[in-house]
């Protein structure tokens, strides 16, 4: 019985020797801000697409970062394709790699091949209803 023990003891430890932890990796982490390029440090959402770029929902604009340059994009009130409004609360992107863009005024799609927005308003009682992040995932399996 004691042979069957000392049997059973060798085998666990044996097995445990591997689980020892793992010293971490070095992980690099850039800060990027306002110096950058960001057009606000307030950011309510991140997302990234299939290119690699990162897009940031931020309180004055949308801004796709590349991993060298900042591309920022604001309202513009003689732009109809111009997102929705500069306030942007959410950002999206489906399976068939649409980017959608929650914003104060409602919901932007954005066009990468025609570098265009379409902008969709929602009323109640006369006025546009803000779409955030909340509203975009709650129909994410609808898009």
């Amino acid at each position: 019985m004691a042979k069957y023990f000392i049997f059973l003891i060798a085998n666990i430890v044996t097995l445990l020797l591997p689980l020892h932890a793992q010293t971490p990796k070095h992980i690099k982490f850039v800060h990027i801000g306002v110096n950058e390029g960001l057009s606000q440090n307030t950011i309510f959402d991140i997302a990234q697409d299939k290119q690699g770029n990162m897009w940031f929902a931020t309180y004055d604009g949308l801004n796709k970062y590349d991993g060298y340059d900042f591309t920022v994009y604001q309202h513009d009130e003689l732009n109809p394709y111009s997102i929705g409004s500069s306030i942007t609360r959410a950002c999206l992107i489906d399976s068939q790699a649409n980017i959608w863009i929650g914003t104060q005024e409602g919901l932007s799609l954005y066009d990468t091949s025609q570098d265009k927005f379409y902008n969709y308003t929602f009323l109640r009682n006369k006025n546009n209803i803000p779409v955030s992040y909340t509203h975009l995932r709650a129909h994410e399996t609808l898009m």
